[in-house]
């Protein structure tokens, strides 16, 4: 190459510019989404209610 580095492996990656691209790269990881925002706040809900019928039995 005229800049002196391999066009495979010499440049670094400027990475995903569309939100269509984030969301993909954002997803690529994505296994099961047990500790999502959404799943850990909907485990919190659920503990706080088995707490508050624990009070109630009491």
């Amino acid at each position: 190459m005229v800049n002196g580095r391999c066009h495979l492996h010499g440049g670094k990656s400027t990475g995903s510019k569309t939100p269509e691209g984030k969301l993909i790269q954002k997803m690529a990881s994505w296994k099961h989404g047990m500790r999502s925002k959404e799943a850990i706040a909907e485990a919190k809900t659920i503990r706080q209610m088995i707490h508050a019928y624990r009070e109630e039995l009491k």
